[in-house]
């Protein structure tokens, strides 16, 4: 009888593990949700197992999450795996102490590969998914990497120059033009690309040669743990305990607090709204600057009664506003976007909803809009004021028609089955040169 092969597969996320404040986080929880039927799908005749590397969170801090650890723990222990935490700095809380900046990086990036190389001795076969820059540097490691049955795949969520905005951040870019070097210079390493805007991005500006460039489409993994099921009522008393009026139609806003979302656009377009309406904003603060947040938190308050802002992560509001039948438009107005999962969320919750989705017209959204299903949102405040109105001002049997043709676009944004696609390629890589060499 033939021996099973032995399979590890590794995730190195800073988010979603021990805290959940991005959507690197709900990616993890989509990793870890979806292991099963990817294992299945990708390795059917494999021993494989699941181990999971982040940043250590202390107790104390308020991104540590225990729902979230126990979750982890959970999955790694159901597939024979391990969850390990690199090294944090004493006194570091916020999340961003936490996941740190270049230097950090780079660190992170040496002890995750060390642990890497670890389990790897252990396995047939081992992959490895750097996310993001936080764990990026662990590629430029794979020098030290004996033999040719491990792969190391970096999915950056998002780059350096892809926040083209503002002023460049050189050594965060320094840190993924070497990880592209790296790629290409070695067989065993990839490059992941979260949608064709990335693929491309990765290819055009970072120099990363197609062959190396395999595609591993984020997407949503449909539970009620992660996407609650709300009646009206259970939505409309949420939305009362935030602040929020029951009288007038409800325009939402939700996600980081940082330029790239572009809260501040929709919070200056708001003051020329005409329409009856009230403006919901729920932005998570922990990787905005004092300043940005300040800023913020001052232009709402200024519009009174017309606003509320919850400016704390909850991860429940966003889908009571979603779930609640006098939720008009959602608007997504990012200076930058690589592949908002934001925009699929919305597309979930359209299914039984009537709220228009106002999409900017930048990087991924763009493969994200629905003809007919959506509207262009103009970054200029006044003219994103007026697509406010207008969308508040279509009938409601208008804004459900549109919600339920984003809704059916989700098809080809299932997690699953875009992770199974991508694992493929590498699978059939790694076979083909352990092959050759055995």
């Amino acid at each position: 009888m033939t021996e099973r092969l032995r399979v590890a597969v590794i995730h190195a996320l800073h988010d979603g593990i021990v805290s959940m404040y991005t959507g690197v986080g709900r990616v993890a929880a989509n990793v870890v949700a979806s292991f099963d039927q990817v294992r299945r799908a990708t390795i059917p005749n494999a021993e494989v197992s699941l181990h999971l590397i982040t940043t250590e969170y202390p107790p104390e801090s308020p991104a540590y999450s225990l729902a979230v650890n126990r979750r982890s723990l959970s999955a790694v222990e159901a597939y024979d795996g391990t969850l390990v935490a690199v090294s944090t700095p004493r006194g570091c809380i916020t999340c961003r102490e936490i996941w740190g900046g270049p230097d950090r990086w780079r660190i992170a990036g040496v002890e995750a590969f060390d642990v890497a190389m670890g389990i790897a001795e252990r396995y047939d076969r081992t992959f490895v998914f750097a996310h993001d820059i936080v764990f990026a540097n662990l590629l430029n490691q794979l020098p030290r990497a004996r033999g040719q049955n491990v792969r190391l795949i970096w999915i950056p969520h998002s780059t350096a120059r892809i926040h083209r905005y503002g002023s460049l951040d050189g050594p965060r870019e320094e840190i993924e033009l070497e990880v592209a070097a790296s790629i290409n210079q070695d067989s065993r390493a990839y490059a992941g690309a979260i949608g064709g805007f990335m693929a491309r991005h990765l290819e055009r500006e970072l120099g990363i040669t197609r062959e190396r460039i395999v595609a591993f489409a984020n997407g949503l993994v449909v539970n009620r743990e992660s996407y609650p099921i709300m009646t009206s009522n259970e939505s409309a008393e949420l939305l009362r305990s935030a602040g929020v009026p029951d009288s007038e139609p409800l325009v939402l806003f939700w996600g980081r607090a940082a330029p790239e979302k572009g809260v501040d656009i929709l919070i200056n377009a708001w003051k020329a709204v005409r329409s009856e309406a009230h403006l919901l904003v729920i932005a998570s603060p922990e990787t905005a600057t004092s300043a940005f947040l300040q800023d913020v938190a001052e232009a709402t308050r200024v519009l009174g009664h017309r606003a509320t802002a919850v400016f704390h992560f909850d991860p429940v509001l966003p889908f009571a506003a979603l779930s609640h039948p006098r939720t008009a438009v959602v608007v997504i107005p990012s200076r930058s976007e690589p592949c908002s999962l934001t925009a699929m969320e919305a597309k979930l919750y359209s299914r039984t909803g009537a709220f228009v989705t106002l999409l900017s017209a930048v990087d991924g959204l763009l493969e994200q809009a629905v003809l007919g299903g959506t509207i262009k949102a103009p970054l200029e405040p006044r003219m994103l004021a007026q697509a406010i109105d207008s969308a508040l001002q279509l009938p409601v049997a208008k804004r459900r028609e549109m919600a339920q043709r984003a809704h059916l676009s989700l098809s080809g944004w299932n997690f699953a089955d875009n992770y199974s696609r991508g694992m493929r390629a590498v699978w059939e890589s790694i076979n083909d040169d352990v092959l050759l060499l055995s």
